[in-house]
C-alpha cells in the first residue's frame, strides 16, 4: 500500500525522562523512506485516516546494553506536567483514561498500565479507575 493518509510518526521524549510524554516532532511518511531511532524514544502511529499502508519493522537488539545497569533499573524522573494527548499510550499510561476514552475492546489495558511509576508522577497526578 502505497496510497495512505494520516499515520503519521509521533516522537515525545526519552523513556524515563521529565519530558517522557510530551510531544516533540511528528514524522510524516513517504513511500521509499525509512527512519530509525532509539527504541526508547517515546513513539507511536497515528491512525490512518484512508488508504492502505505497508511497514517493514526491524529491531535491532545489544545482550551487552540488555545486561548493563542502565536497561535492567531505568532512572525514571519525575514527571515536568501533565502529559500531551499525542502522547498518551493506553497500553501503558496509568492516567490514560483521565484524558482520553479507550478505543472499543482496549478497557482491559488500564489494569496493565505502569507508566509512570508512583515515584515519578507529575504534581496533580490522577490514575483512573480508584487506583491506591
Amino acid at each position: 500500500g502505497f496510497e495512505f493518509s494520516g499515520a503519521g510518526l509521533q516522537f515525545c521524549g526519552m523513556h524515563g525522562s521529565p519530558d517522557h510524554r510530551k510531544q516533540r516532532f511528528t514524522y510524516g511518511h513517504r513511500p521509499g523512506r525509512c527512519i530509525v531511532h532509539l527504541g526508547r524514544h517515546r513513539h507511536g502511529a497515528d491512525d490512518i485516516e484512508s488508504g492502505e499502508r505497508l511497514n517493514l519493522i526491524l529491531w535491532n537488539r545489544s545482550s551487552a546494553y540488555r545486561r548493563s545497569r542502565e536497561f535492567q533499573s531505568p532512572e525514571y524522573r519525575r514527571e515536568e506536567g501533565v502529559p500531551d494527548e499525542t502522547c498518551l499510550s493506553y497500553t501503558h499510561d496509568r492516567d490514560y483514561g483521565v484524558f482520553k476514552s479507550y478505543p472499543v475492546g482496549k478497557e482491559a489495558f488500564a489494569a496493565r498500565a505502569w507508566c509512570p511509576p508512583r515515584h515519578a508522577e507529575y504534581e496533580g497526578f490522577r490514575a483512573e479507575r480508584g487506583e491506591l
